[in-house]
């Protein structure tokens, strides 16, 4: 994302380092902010890994996904497929056929934001 602003509306005033320095103090302040994902799902464990993989791939730039829930965790948003006793965190619901619109509109509900694009 620094490399595209600093391409498009900073006309590459930057050198190499400069860039580096400031994708590091962004990510340091971003990381700040992170909240905590987990994927609940009930199913076969090999239904349970493409499940992840297809998040992981579309998600794994932006997010950390954990796989189980621990109970000296707190999650701020739960991807599951199935009911929760605790709806306290944000719940986003998915299917077993998980598809490109379902993740980017979990996309848009973790960031608030429609899709990532580079133009």
């Amino acid at each position: 994302m620094v490399d595209w602003w600093h391409t498009k509306f900073n006309n590459k005033r930057f050198n190499s380092d400069e860039i580096k320095f400031i994708s590091t103090y962004i990510t340091i302040i971003l990381n700040s902010y992170i909240k905590k994902k987990v994927l609940l799902y009930r199913g076969t464990d090999a239904a349970k890994e493409v499940i992840y993989s297809k998040l992981k791939n579309n998600l794994g730039e932006y997010i950390s996904i954990h796989k189980e829930s621990r109970n000296n965790i707190k999650f701020d948003f739960i991807i599951t497929n199935f009911q929760q006793e605790d709806m306290n965190s944000n719940t986003f619901f998915i299917s077993d056929s998980l598809c490109d619109n379902r993740i980017n509109i979990l996309k848009e509900s973790i960031f608030g934001i429609n899709q990532i694009t580079n133009s």
